[in-house]
């Protein structure tokens, strides 16, 4: 039984949620393209195809979604709030909330990256496009990949890519920007591990909400863990952003807030390993 036995049974789900990832970035690829054909053709018409859009989406959710828990559910007083009394489960929910917020930074930290080398707007629009192109290739293998090995080596493997991410930028930060196309390789590099990170972490993440929810609504708990992460967004890039501006210059304390971007996967990635052992022994008790 234990951890090899739930991931033999659970293979699936995780595969399942790797199949969202992929079509929520083929649509970022395809998106932009089908709205620059759908231009100049009239609100009414661009409202119709945007409704045709979610009832294609409904259907295919609908079709598509398990109908039911795969555990026996439990009928107890206060299911509902176990979520929020279980301190293992809590602790999870931190330390992912912590993969959040690094994933996160390609929307924040990485304009700052760009901005450092000399970019502009446009230099950002080929590296999220490299961005959603790894995912629709890459994200089943990577899911196929890691169903093979252990759910802590999984999740330490993608914190520690999502770390390394902001390694590469925190040494780049501190040396000039070279000329050409190069200025823009750490940035490439920051994109490409944080997203190989995602693509490790986040299936596997979600198949270990239901081992935690033993049969009570799943939906609280994923309610919580995205709460959770939105919060330390918020919160994280709150307190990141006075700091963030002395990555521009190129010094050692360019390099500052950048390591402290790497602390939060790293720490996150650490604590993985207490947490997935203790889960590991509540599940065979």
């Amino acid at each position: 039984m234990g951890e090899a036995a739930a991931r033999n049974g659970k293979g699936t789900r995780v595969q399942f949620f790797a199949r969202l990832a992929v079509w929520g970035e083929l649509g970022a690829v395809v998106g932009p393209l089908l709205g620059a054909l759908l231009l100049g053709i009239g609100f009414q018409a661009m409202a119709f195809a945007g409704a045709g859009v979610f009832l294609l989406a409904y259907i295919v959710l609908h079709i598509y979604l398990p109908r039911a828990e795969t555990l026996p559910v439990q009928k107890q007083d206060g299911a509902r709030w176990h979520a929020f009394t279980d301190r293992l489960f809590l602790a999870f929910t931190l330390a992912h909330a912590g993969f959040l917020f690094s994933y996160n930074q390609l929307y924040f930290a990485l304009p700052v990256e760009v901005t450092r080398a000399g970019g502009t707007d446009m230099d950002s629009a080929p590296l999220f496009m490299i961005a959603s192109v790894m995912i629709v290739v890459l994200q089943m293998p990577v899911a196929r990949l890691v169903q093979k090995i252990s759910w802590t080596a999984s999740l330490s493997t993608g914190f520690l890519l999502m770390a390394l991410a902001f390694g590469v930028t925190a040494l780049c930060a501190t040396l000039p920007a070279p000329p050409g196309m190069l200025r823009l390789m750490p940035a490439t590099a920051m994109v490409m591990l944080l997203i190989l990170g995602q693509m490790i972490v986040k299936p596997i993440a979600m198949d270990i909400i239901p081992r935690f929810a033993k049969g009570r609504p799943t939906g609280i708990y994923y309610g919580a863990l995205a709460s959770v992460g939105g919060l330390a967004v918020l919160v994280g890039n709150v307190l990141l952003g006075p700091i963030l501006d002395l990555s521009l210059v190129p010094s050692p304390a360019a390099a500052i807030p950048r390591l402290a971007l790497a602390v939060v996967p790293a720490s996150g990635g650490l604590a993985m390993v207490p947490i997935m052992r203790r889960l590991r022994r509540r599940e065979t008790a």
